[in-house]
């Protein structure tokens, strides 16, 4: 990735972070615009890469779950979810492990991004860890 693009996207998240009601009012649609000019791929990869170190995990948690339902349900981003429900190539694994170590900030974005890359097993086994009680 150019270093130009990973600095505007860790300055991107910085900005949704100091201020939350962009993040809320304006983020879904400014994450799905970059989509569609730059590679959607770049921009979860980046993005998921930037927030496993991120400090603030009240913030990361809140901005998985916007991505997640960004990744779920828009139209923009048809082609990367495909390539995450197929899994076949050492670029959509390498996409797969670094959302899941993202999406960790956030248990039930982990399991819908299991339910959409098809690891059904692996998705029962974290909502038995996550709620023990439903057993």
């Amino acid at each position: 990735m150019n270093s130009y693009f990973y600095k505007f996207m860790i300055n991107l998240l910085k900005r949704f972070s100091l201020e939350r009601k962009l993040l809320e009012i304006r983020g879904a649609f400014i994450i799905r615009q970059l989509c569609l000019l730059l590679h959607a791929e770049n921009i979860f990869h980046s993005m998921a890469d930037i927030l496993l170190k991120e400090e603030d995990l009240k913030f990361a948690s809140t901005m998985v779950q916007t991505l997640n339902t960004i990744l779920l349900t828009s139209a923009e981003l048809f082609q990367l979810r495909n390539q995450l429900k197929d899994l076949r190539t050492q670029e959509s694994c390498a996409l797969f492990c670094c959302l899941y170590r993202s999406w960790c900030h956030n248990p039930v974005a982990t399991v819908s991004l299991c339910f959409l890359t098809q690891n059904y097993r692996h998705a029962y086994d974290l909502i038995q860890k996550l709620y023990p009680s439903l057993t």
